[in-house]
């Protein structure tokens, strides 16, 4: 699930900063009233050790269908994967992010966490 305000202007997640990938560029949404993660702020600071273009501007809920992936990010978790999003179901994390999740964990020295199944 994603907040946006009155103007289905999208925000952040209840607990992260979203993003969007779109061909080679990392959408950033940008506002002033949402929090400015560290994570976030990280991969706007570091977007050329991802091979990405930051784009960072308004998104509008009616435009989700136009990107290709969505992830999340906080300072808990690092960088999520989304597996489907409410607002439309179709748009989900893919192959960039889980490069930008591997890449990430590499960056900040850290082993990226298996998961037991």
């Amino acid at each position: 699930m994603i907040l946006y305000d009155e103007n289905r202007v999208v925000l952040e997640a209840p607990t992260s900063n979203v993003c969007f990938v779109r061909e080679k560029d990392l959408i950033i949404p940008d506002s002033d009233c949402i929090l400015a993660g560290i994570v976030r702020q990280y991969l706007m600071d570091h977007v050329d050790e991802f091979g990405l273009k930051l784009v960072v501007r308004s998104v509008n809920v009616d435009d989700l269908d136009r990107f290709e992936e969505v992830f999340l990010v906080n300072s808990i978790h690092g960088v999520m994967e989304v597996e489907r999003l409410d607002q439309c179901p179709v748009l989900c994390s893919g192959p960039v992010t889980s490069f930008i999740k591997k890449r990430f964990y590499q960056l900040m020295g850290m082993t990226l966490p298996v998961l037991a199944s």
